[in-house]
């Protein structure tokens, strides 16, 4: 196919995208950036992304095992953390989360701790060890910070999330193993939207957990529903985030797409198929949306590019 064909099936193709709004936005394919490689802004495995206060958009790599940082264009900022067992090297990072002040917080699984950077990229501060007691961590994933400052992080191999102040200090935990309210079979992602309801992702339970920022179950949502059952199979859900208006946004890893709930925990639209033209996706995990609500960036991970949509 000549270049000219690839560009205008693309055109056509983000045109279709654009029709499918979620709510009374339209999400619209807007641009990407990034290819495989080991150059400085090149990735090996993107699987995390988000976007900080500023505008800034930091990816987590875990096969380069750091931090990339970027503009909301795509242009290379600089890199945080990095592979080795020194001081502010990562050993094997799953997650991030930036917070109100712009410092970034990193689980790693590699020394069963949460790595906290200033925004220039210091190692700034470090907390939690192996082990099942508060503020002790066996595979830490997820990680979200709220409005306020206060962490959430998705414990993995203990089934809980645990929440902690700015500081690392333990303050709650909540959730089990199992298929029941609050519970989890294996939870990947977490996010606190602007009214502090914190949403889970249990990617092997095929739904969103919902609680208060205290931890009270408030009962979940599943995109697998209304004609979608057949996709159960090959779901894997991931990333999760909200837009201004109160939309949900979760991507589907297996299922190469994203849904959008709205806030009654109805899949309203959905955008994304396989592929690797505009658009489209191999392996979406991570994704945010930037500080005023008009664009959601998508890590496509095997795609090794960043996608940008117009909300």
């Amino acid at each position: 196919m000549g270049g000219r064909a690839r560009w205008a099936r693309a055109a056509l193709l983000a045109g279709l995208l654009a029709a499918s709004g979620c709510g009374q936005g339209k999400a619209r394919f807007e641009a990407a950036w990034g290819r495989w490689g080991h150059g400085r802004a090149d990735f090996l495995h993107p699987f995390q992304l988000r976007v900080a206060p500023a505008g800034d958009v930091y990816v987590l790599d875990r096969g380069k095992q750091c931090v990339l940082h970027f503009d909301a264009e795509g242009k290379f900022l600089g890199v945080l953390g990095g592979a080795g067992q020194g001081e502010g090297t990562l050993v094997n990072p799953h997650d991030l989360a930036v917070g109100p002040g712009g410092e970034v917080y990193v689980t790693d699984k590699g020394c069963a701790c949460i790595k906290r950077f200033s925004p220039e990229g210091k190692l700034v501060a470090r907390w939690g060890e192996p082990g099942g007691k508060p503020g002790q961590f066996q595979f830490p994933r997820g990680i979200a910070v709220d409005g306020e400052g206060q962490v959430y992080v998705i414990d993995g191999a203990n089934f809980r999330i645990q929440k902690l102040t700015p500081q690392g200090k333990f303050l709650a935990a909540w959730g089990s193993r199992g298929t029941g309210r609050g519970q989890f079979l294996s939870a990947e992602c977490v996010h606190v939207d602007a009214a502090r309801t914190v949403y889970v992702t249990d990617k092997l339970g095929c739904r969103v957990e919902r609680f208060s920022p205290e931890g009270k179950a408030l009962g979940s949502w599943e995109p697998f529903r209304g004609g979608r059952e057949k996709l159960r199979m090959d779901s894997s859900l991931a990333g999760i985030v909200s837009d201004a208006q109160g939309h949900l946004y979760v991507a589907d890893h297996g299922n190469h797409r994203v849904y959008c709930f709205n806030r009654q925990g109805k899949v309203v639209a959905s955008f994304g198929r396989y592929g690797k033209g505009a658009g489209e996706f191999n392996g979406p995990h991570g994704l945010s949306v930037d500080p005023h609500g008009k664009h959601l960036f998508v890590v496509d991970t095997v795609n090794r590019r960043v996608q940008r949509w117009g909300l």
